[in-house]
């Protein structure tokens, strides 16, 4: 029969499995009878790698979430004990009572060696959770990789030169870049990643990513920027009827808009036009805006509303 003491104990351990948790995930609850869904996942991919045990849903609604004033089996309170920290349910019900980090010195030892020796087991405590935190911290960090295609051909955007911004809770934003192949890798324990995809002829995208441990490559699509491509276009086409193309620029563009050409030699430059100024620039024949490689745009109620572009030159023009 269980004493009311061995209850308490339990609903204590409880909230050191809670408090463990949160070193890992800081954003579930506080409470673990408040836990559900992806928290029980977690929990349970928790035991499977740092204690190698395993229970089911079933088991966690009816022990951890319930109050039945029943103690679960003696084997499963060992290794939840062993999760928080603890060797096993009897060293975790003898530190609750006050005598963990206390000794009697034995006879024969002086009161000075035994003075020591009780200065000397918090310490030795201390390092060895620092040494369990850093083995639980760093060993839940796992590697995970995103790809971009496009989303009308679902073919992978290859070109090199997507750009991602990892946007951080309280911290600066980390610029990162994609390799040839349309890819980036990121190593995180964090349950979820946000971050913002920047391509030159696609739509800028803020994407948020609940991240999941059998699930740790992923393919996004990316919409295509269609205003930058028929101004590329454009730019490199022959002249069959300018005043449609006028038309045309006239509709895509924001009467306000703000249009940056930037200079990539030497000179480091950047010349800005309005938007007339930009549209007789790309459609009188005499004018030498040609072969325009689009940076970035930005809109405002799908106008471009900015823009930033250089001009790149064309062997044998």
């Amino acid at each position: 029969m269980h004493t009311s003491k061995d209850i308490r104990n339990f609903k204590l351990l409880k909230r050191k499995i809670a408090e463990t948790m949160k070193k890992v995930y800081p954003g579930i609850p506080d409470r673990i009878e408040e836990w559900k869904g992806q928290e029980i996942i977690d929990f349970q991919e928790e035991l499977r790698t740092h204690v190698k045990e395993h229970i089911s849903e079933k088991w966690f609604y009816l022990h951890m979430k319930s109050d039945t004033g029943k103690l679960p089996r003696i084997d499963i309170l060992n290794f939840l004990s062993k999760y928080a920290g603890y060797m096993d349910w009897n060293d975790f019900r003898f530190q609750q009572q006050g005598n963990g980090h206390r000794r009697k010195g034995r006879k024969g030892i002086s009161a000075e060696e035994s003075n020591r020796f009780f200065y000397m087991v918090p310490v030795f405590l201390l390092v060895a959770f620092g040494i369990v935190f850093a083995i639980i911290r760093f060993g839940s960090f796992r590697e995970y990789q995103f790809c971009f295609n496009n989303q009308l051909t679902k073919k992978p955007v290859t070109d090199g030169s997507i750009d991602i911004i990892l946007l951080k809770r309280n911290e600066t934003p980390e610029y990162l870049a994609c390799d040839p192949n349309g890819c980036f890798s990121i190593q995180t324990s964090k349950p979820v990643i946000r971050f913002i995809v920047k391509a030159p002829y696609y739509r800028s995208d803020t994407i948020r990513r609940v991240l999941q441990r059998d699930k740790r490559h992923e393919m996004i699509s990316l919409k295509t920027n269609d205003y930058a491509l028929m101004i590329h276009y454009m730019s490199n086409a022959r002249v069959v009827d300018w005043e449609a193309r006028r038309s045309q620029l006239d509709k895509m563009i924001s009467d306000n808009a703000m249009i940056y050409q930037l200079f990539m030699d030497e000179t480091l430059g950047m010349e800005v036009y309005n938007k007339w100024e930009f549209i007789n620039k790309i459609t009188m024949p005499s004018a030498g805006l040609k072969n325009l490689e689009i940076i970035e745009t930005t809109f405002s109620e799908e106008q471009i509303s900015a823009m930033w572009f250089r001009q790149i030159t064309v062997q044998n023009e």
